[in-house]
């Protein structure tokens, strides 16, 4: 393999999304998906402090499963 190809990261387990930043992410693979979740938190941390990865999953890896409200929450800091 040549130091230019990719190599593929871990594919996304879930396979349907209720987001668009999440399901474009989830077309590359899973690493991608986790840098837009930390890239959207860093913004929405100016309009709500204290937020975390566990503010809306009740678990991590591998399926982050969401918890109650938490899609409701990711739309009102702007999420789409």
């Amino acid at each position: 393999m040549s130091p230019t190809e990719a190599i593929a990261g871990k594919a996304c387990s879930r396979k349907t999304f209720e987001t668009k930043m999440v399901a474009d992410a989830c077309k590359v693979d899973q690493g991608e998906a986790k840098k837009a979740m930390k890239a959207f938190l860093k913004t929405a941390k100016k309009k709500e402090s204290g937020l975390d990865c566990q503010s809306c999953h009740s678990k991590l890896a591998p399926s982050y499963p969401l918890k109650d409200g938490a899609l409701e929450h990711f739309k009102k800091l702007g999420g789409e």
